[in-house]
């Protein structure tokens, strides 16, 4: 995600103010908010009380509002002919946006799917006696 949030923050200053439009909002808010989600995702993990619950929600506000403006971006790449702007950069929006959504996706997905380490230690109560077992 942190990777997703800098390519964000590469397209934020690499455009220049060429266009009549802003451009660089969708970027802008995009990098921000996945920033930020760092924030609430700490509070969650370090949290013990119902604070948790808040810092979930928020972290997710904040990570769907960040995956959205960078499809916004995306989109709005396409229609960077069209508005005449003097653009040059060495490398191509496009690919950069794919690839932060790529890594948005899995950053957000493989930790869904991957099994969670539990430490339980199973320790027999004194009262009950563990019985040998008999092989014949």
């Amino acid at each position: 995600m942190a990777g997703a949030s800098a390519l964000q923050f590469y397209t934020f200053f690499d455009l220049k103010d060429t266009c009549t439009a802003n451009l660089r909002i969708a970027p802008l808010i995009s990098g921000s908010s996945l920033a930020v989600s760092f924030f609430f995702n700490s509070i969650w993990i370090y949290s013990k009380n119902t604070t948790r619950k808040v810092a979930i929600v928020l972290w997710t506000v904040t990570v769907v509002i960040g995956t959205v403006a960078a499809g916004a971006t995306l989109g709005q790449i396409q229609l960077y002919s069209e508005l005449d702007c003097q653009i040059t950069s060495s490398l191509d929006y496009s690919w950069v946006q794919v690839i932060s959504i790529g890594l948005l996706i899995v950053s957000i997905s493989v930790p869904h799917g991957m099994s969670k380490k539990r430490n339980l230690k199973v320790v027999p109560k004194e009262e009950t006696k563990i019985k040998r077992l008999r092989f014949l």
